[in-house]
């Protein structure tokens, strides 16, 4: 993948890294034939959504009431609408590894689907 002159992509994790141990993931190669080996990797799982610390809270109460609102229109592997009560809750399939928003925090305990 072509990488943009202005863009420096993260160190990759280690078994080791203090720093990535929410995010690393290995894909074992017990699971995935096709790869030649074990390989460490950043775990995407989930339905994560970065957005700055400094988005204003209006934005981001705004990409979660768009989420709320289509859950339906978007595409999962699962059968139904997105659930986007697992988006709040961490576990294997949908970790969370940064905090939330505190706009999007609110937003999501105003309707149930965030714990506090």
């Amino acid at each position: 993948m072509a990488q943009p002159a202005s863009c420096r992509w993260p160190r990759p994790p280690s078994a080791s890294s203090k720093s990535w141990d929410t995010v690393a993931l290995v894909l074992r190669k017990s699971v995935f034939a096709k790869l030649p080996a074990d390989v460490l990797t950043i775990d995407f799982s989930g339905w994560p959504i970065f957005v700055h610390a400094e988005l204003p809270e209006k934005r981001v109460t705004q990409i979660c009431a768009a989420l709320e609102a289509r859950k339906h229109l978007i595409p999962w592997q699962g059968d139904g609408p997105l659930p986007v009560e697992r988006m709040c809750r961490d576990s294997p399939e949908s970790p969370v590894n940064v905090p939330f928003h505190p706009a999007a925090q609110a937003f999501w305990q105003e309707r149930g689907i965030c714990p506090e």
